[in-house]
Order: structure tokens, then sequence, then C-alpha cells
């Protein structure tokens, strides 16, 4: 039993107790490749995202649809990317009635004088 333990691990107590890094760590997995949210869609996404207004209006499915993946992968990478949902704000425009009455309180006043 010791015998095994020292072959596929290279931990033999008798020699030295301390444990090195190399005898825990795990060998690298093969898994499913990565297909979908290769580095350059990655990149062309958080472009689409950063570069205008529009883009960050958008959902994960309008940019997954825009650049030929799902809006999972699209949602992933603005995941990883700590990018968070946020609804925009929009402040209500001025209406014709608002923006006469301000002009004509600029008429009446434009001679104010400020005490300080």
């Amino acid at each position: 039993m010791r015998k095994n333990l020292v072959d596929r691990h290279g931990y033999d107590p008798l020699i030295s107790r301390r444990i090195e890094v190399e005898m825990v760590q795990d060998l690298p997995r093969s898994g499913r490749p990565i297909t979908a949210t290769t580095p350059e869609i990655s990149v062309a996404v958080l472009e689409t995202v950063r570069e205008s207004s529009a883009g960050r209006e958008m959902t994960s499915d309008q940019l997954g649809f825009q650049h030929g993946i799902s809006g999972a992968s699209a949602w992933r990478i603005l995941n990883k990317a700590c990018l968070k949902k946020v609804k925009p704000s929009r402040k209500p425009g001025l209406t014709k009635a608002m923006k006469d009455s301000r002009y004509q309180f600029a008429l009446a006043h434009k001679d104010w004088i400020i005490d300080v």
C-alpha cells in the first residue's frame, strides 16, 4: 500500500513529511473545448458594449445574435468582464410651454445683480 502511495503522488512520509504543491496539483483535464466564446468573439462583444450607448442598451440575446453566438454565451462574456445590468436613466425633455416660461423669466430678470 505504501509503495502505491509513493508511486502515484511522490509522497513518502519516511523521507519527508512535507507535502509539495506538485504532489496535490491536478493534471489538466480535457473537458469540452471552448468554441463559442473564443477570445476574438469576447473582445468583439465587449467592444460593442463599451463603444456606444446603443451597444450598452442591447440585451444579451441581441448581442449574441449580432456576433453569431447564443444569448447565454454573450451573458457569460459580460459576467466574466464584471459588467452588470443597469437600467439607463432618462430625464424628461422640456415642453414648449416650459421653454417659453423659462425664456420669459430670463427676459424679465436679465438685469438682475447678485449681491455677495
